[in-house]
């Protein structure tokens, strides 16, 4: 165990991982350190997988409570017999056996289905996807009645489409790039859609230059990212040359 304290001897910040991991003072922080909140560098050992017929988020089989059998569920769970808990004297056992028999009981009255992937990009707002569904009735309302006012219709409303695409998109980016530093998963999430495969890649490209190695791929990434950030203050410089970066590496 690695004990950093901060000015005042105390420790504020604590890492429990899973995986073995070394936790170091980092004397290189990207933003200024806090007096009571020391820069911790951790270092995990993740094991690396390049097998592109490993399971997706798309493979996970999960709960479709829409489809629950709530009546059976609820009587059930007033059928179960928490005595046994009283016997448990450890908070985290009695947490954890809770938890075994509520998804046993899931098992039984919640079925499991793979989720769907959308046919549309992630930027594709509820209106805008109402409007291509309505441009696909209105075009075969057109080859059926071979009329001038549907095609008008059908051409009005695909134009109509093309701009609302693009600020649509244009909006999307601009809400990744605001929300970079508190809510870095929607960085992610456009990371991802920007990739077919979502296993662990086993080379890229950037530059001309192929990356077989993940030190290789990781520094690239470091190297990119380091350059958006300002050492001299806390706020973090982030372009639409984040996304042209990705698209290049993909």
């Amino acid at each position: 165990m690695i004990y950093l304290p901060n000015c005042d001897d105390r420790f504020l910040d604590l890492v429990c991982p899973n995986l073995k991991c070394n936790v170091q003072h980092d004397v290189s922080a990207l933003l200024p350190e806090s007096r009571y909140h020391p820069a911790l560098l951790t270092t995990f050992c993740v094991p690396h997988h390049t097998n592109s017929n490993s399971p997706t988020l798309c493979d996970i089989l999960r709960y479709s409570f829409k489809k629950a059998d709530f009546t059976g569920l609820y009587n059930a769970m007033i059928e179960v017999n928490w005595d046994f808990l009283d016997n448990i004297n450890s908070a985290d056992e009695i947490c954890e056996l809770f938890y075994v028999k509520l998804y046993e009981l899931f098992d039984r009255f919640v079925p499991k289905t793979k989720p769907k992937k959308g046919s549309f990009p992630i930027w594709f707002t509820a209106d805008l996807i109402r409007k291509i569904n309505s441009k696909d009735k209105l075009f075969k309302k057109y080859k059926k009645f071979n009329t001038q006012s549907c095609l008008e219709e059908y051409r009005n409303i695909r134009r109509q489409i093309k701009l609302d695409s693009n600020v649509a998109y244009k909006n999307y980016i601009h809400n990744v790039e605001s929300k970079l530093i508190n809510d870095p998963r929607k960085f992610w999430m456009c990371v991802n859609t920007k990739r077919k495969d979502m296993s662990t890649p086993g080379s890229k490209s950037l530059d001309n230059e192929r990356l077989e190695s993940p030190q290789e791929i990781a520094n690239a990434f470091s190297s990119h990212f380091s350059n958006s950030y300002v050492q001299s203050s806390v706020v973090i410089m982030v372009s639409l040359q984040t996304l042209a970066f990705l698209q290049a590496l993909v």
